[in-house]
């Protein structure tokens, strides 16, 4: 299953995403897309809290950043399997 995550991180986000890792079997991966600026620190928990869920049902994450995962999304990161980033993604420097 591949699941886009092309907007910011809020209540709405986290619970659409949830309910895809929802519906995952037993053992079964789902590849997730990023172009994420962001977002708020409360939704991406939850969203963490059912990868590791299902993660303990043998279940695995895989991201694929395609552009950014900047800010909550970057951190949310931590929590997949495996992570990819596409040449077409950006690197931000500190000023």
């Amino acid at each position: 299953m591949e699941i886009p995550l092309y907007r910011p991180i809020n209540s709405e986000c986290a619970e659409s995403l949830i309910s895809y890792f929802g519906w995952m079997n037993d053992g079964d991966s789902a590849a997730v897309r990023l172009y994420c600026p962001g977002g708020e620190v409360e939704a991406a928990w939850g969203i963490a809290a059912k990868m590791q869920e299902m993660r303990a049902r043998g279940c695995k994450f895989s991201a694929k950043v395609d552009g950014m995962a900047a800010s909550m999304a970057g951190v949310l990161l931590a929590y997949f399997d495996d992570t990819e980033a596409k040449s077409v993604s950006s690197e931000y420097e500190r000023a």
